[in-house]
């Protein structure tokens, strides 16, 4: 509600940035779910209790054979090497059974590692159930997505309709004819939200955007809207995905819009390490869920010619890539305006450069002024007080400047901000 009012306000000055008389705007809540505290994470169980007990037995039968392998590992070779070096292990070596009585003790050993492994395994499942990821990633393409996609459609298809037809007219009288204009749609995005919307764009660009349908159509999402700026921030979806050779919904989104805006931190602590956690066992490589595009940061790089610019990067753990590698698809990172907001306050809290030395310990310190709510690494782009919703606001509102107009008004906004930015342009594939 904030950011509607806030773009609803006009300037005190130019009064300019308003979206009244001349636009909508439309928040699209999702169908998403509350982590942990969402009463369907704790009811479902319950309610569907015969499925939740075939869950339990087959959790537990794998269990019992993990546990199994892990008891046979310590009784065979882990206790064996405690006791040769003096140390009285907790469980006993398997050559030990001379007795009935250390049989019996061995067996109950044994039983207590597969039910440590059954309760661990247990706690992990729940655990990655009430955090929600994979239900709302689940939920974004296959519930949200569609919803949205059928939204445009509907009111690409009410735009083409005359509004006058249904009125009453007198006898020999023809209703007027109410031809429209193309409208310019601008799609934002944050996070997870930003998987939805270049989704949509997959779904509404029929034939996932092959380039002879490009040349036709350019960047229609129907007979009367235009895709004019996408604006992803924080986006949760994979680098990878901006490879050659493959075509999938970001680069149906990509090559749909005429300007696409990304504003992404190296400091986004949710998409360097939680997100990992969430996709390790879902995406396809270990590239996928450990590099994601909201983590791009602006680098300064020399050229061959001597001059300095920025390049997009990536860092892996302290160290970093760059971001354009020679499999890359060139021609999709080029269509990104890069705004690096790695050392914006609000999303940053620790005023140090980066490098392999202050990595971790930046990390840390951002890690502790989250919990403390005293920034927000993930989602501050839109708070209404920073630099960034400044910008996207003006990108939304401002859509009758020229390209060299924008980039003017973009560089003044940043100054005096930390935020470093990257015009669109094409990347020189020798200096790379």
């Amino acid at each position: 509600m904030n950011e509607a009012e806030s773009i609803s306000l006009k300037g005190p000055i130019n009064q300019v940035g308003t979206l009244e008389e001349k636009s909508a705007y439309i928040g699209y809540h999702w169908p998403g779910e509350r982590p942990i505290l969402s009463a369907g994470l704790w009811t479902d169980p319950f309610r569907y209790w015969g499925i939740s007990l075939k869950f339990l037995v087959g959790v537990a039968l794998v269990a019992f054979g993990g546990g199994s392998v892990l008891y046979l590992l310590l009784a065979l070779l882990i206790a064996p090497l405690l006791l040769i070096w003096g140390i009285q292990p907790v469980v006993d070596s398997l050559w030990q059974w001379i007795t009935w009585d250390t049989l019996a003790g061995s067996i109950s050993q044994w039983l207590w590692v597969a039910f440590s492994v059954f309760l661990l395994w247990l706690f992990l499942f729940q655990l990655l159930r009430i955090v929600v990821y994979q239900r709302d990633r689940y939920r974004t393409i296959h519930y949200g997505a569609p919803d949205l996609a059928e939204f445009f459609w509907r009111l690409d298809k009410v735009l083409g309709d005359n509004p006058y037809a249904s009125m009453p007219f007198l006898p020999g009288e023809q209703p007027p004819l109410s031809p429209l204009p193309s409208l310019k749609v601008n799609l934002m995005g944050h996070s997870m939200g930003c998987l939805l919307v270049v989704n949509v764009l997959r779904i509404l660009s029929d034939r996932f955007g092959k380039e002879d349908r490009l040349v036709q159509q350019g960047n229609d999402m129907g007979e009367h809207l235009r895709l004019d700026r996408l604006i992803l921030s924080a986006p949760d979806i994979p680098l990878e995905f901006l490879r050659e050779g493959r075509n999938n919904y970001v680069r149906s989104a990509i090559l749909r819009c005429r300007e696409i805006y990304l504003f992404s931190s190296d400091r986004d602590l949710v998409l360097r390490y939680l997100s990992i956690l969430g996709n390790w066992f879902s995406e396809p490589s270990v590239a996928m869920s450990g590099l994601r595009l909201g983590n791009v940061y602006l680098k300064t790089v020399k050229t061959q010619e001597g001059r300095e610019e920025y390049r997009p990067f990536i860092r892996v753990m302290v160290t970093s890539q760059a971001a354009v590698e020679p499999t890359s698809a060139y021609d999709l990172f080029e269509k990104f305006n890069y705004f690096d907001c790695s050392e914006m306050s609000k999303v940053n809290g620790v005023k140090w450069g980066l490098n392999a030395g202050t990595a971790l310990p930046i990390d840390l310190g951002n890690a502790i002024l989250y919990l403390a709510q005293k920034i927000d690494v993930h989602s501050a782009y839109y708070w209404v007080d920073t630099p960034s919703f400044e910008i996207m606001q003006f990108l939304i509102t401002r859509d009758e400047l020229s390209r060299s107009d924008t980039l003017a008004a973009i560089y003044k906004l940043i100054e005096n901000t930390p935020i470093r930015f990257r015009p669109s342009q094409p990347f020189s594939k020798p200096n790379l």
